[in-house]
C-alpha cells in the first residue's frame, strides 16, 4: 500500500490459495492518488481517479479491468489520495491520505461473484496523512496510523459490523502543532527531523498494538 512518506497509491489482492489455477480468477484492487497538493510528499507521474479493480489472469499475467460498481469503472467516494488498503473477507477497507485535516477509513463490501465493491461507512481516522490500517484478530478494533501527524487511533467495530467513533488517539509530543497551526508541507518538511514519523503499526502476539515508526 501507499505510505505517507513517499508511496504511490497501493494494491491488494484476494487471498483465495497457493495454487495457480486457483488464482487465475483473483480479484484485485489498485488505489491511487488523486490531488498531489494534499500529500506529504510530491510524487512523480501524473495524478489518477480513485479506486479501480481488476482479474488476475495468472497463466499470462495480465490484468482484465472490471467495473467496481454499477457502470463505473473507477470508484471515487475514498478520493482524495485512497491509499493502503486490506481486505478482510467480503469487505475492502481503505484510508486515504490529506494532510489539510484528518483522513479516513473507509469500509466497501466486495461482491464475491462480481468483484464490485458498495460503499458501507467511513469514519475519521484521528491524525493526517492516514497511511496504514490493521483490523485485529478478534474483529472488534481497527489500529490506524497517520504519518502527517504521528498519530496512532483505535475504531471500534461495532457488533453490527459499523464503525464506532475513535476509541483512542495516541499522537507523539510536539504533533499537536499539526492540528493547531495547520502547516504547509514546506514548513513542515522543515520540522521533519525534529521527530520520528509512525508509519505502521503491528500487534504483538497478545494483540496489544506495537508501532513501528519512519
Amino acid at each position: 500500500g501507499g505510505g505517507g512518506g513517499g508511496g504511490g497509491g497501493g494494491m491488494e489482492m484476494e487471498r483465495v490459495g497457493s495454487d495457480a489455477d486457483v488464482l487465475a480468477d483473483a480479484k484485485v484492487y489498485v488505489s491511487s492518488y488523486s490531488d498531489y497538493a494534499l500529500l506529504a510528499h510530491l510524487p512523480r507521474g501524473t495524478e489518477s481517479e480513485g479506486l479501480y479493480g481488476f482479474r488476475l489472469r495468472s497463466k499470462t499475467g495480465e490484468l482484465v479491468q472490471i467495473p467496481v460498481g454499477k457502470g463505473k469503472l473507477v470508484e471515487k467516494a475514498a478520493n482524495p489520495n485512497p491509499a493502503f488498503m486490506r481486505i478482510y473477507g467480503n469487505e475492502l477497507h481503505v484510508v486515504n491520505e490529506r494532510i489539510d485535516t484528518n483522513g479516513e477509513l473507509l469500509v466497501y463490501a466486495v461482491d464475491e461473484d462480481t468483484g464490485a465493491i458498495e460503499f458501507k461507512a467511513r469514519a475519521d481516522a484521528g491524525g493526517r496523512s492516514t497511511c496504514y490500517s490493521h483490523k485485529d484478530s478478534a474483529g472488534k478494533w481497527v489500529l490506524l496510523v497517520n504519518y502527517w501527524d504521528a498519530t496512532v487511533s483505535v475504531i471500534e467495530i461495532r457488533a453490527d459490523g459499523t464503525l464506532g467513533k475513535l476509541a483512542d488517539v495516541h499522537r507523539r509530543p510536539g504533533f499537536d502543532y499539526c492540528q493547531r497551526e495547520n502547516p504547509d508541507r514546506p514548513e513542515h518538511l522543515r520540522r521533519r527531523q525534529g521527530w520520528s514519523h509512525a508509519h505502521c503499526v503491528l500487534p504483538a502476539p497478545d494483540t496489544l498494538p506495537d508501532t513501528e515508526c519512519a
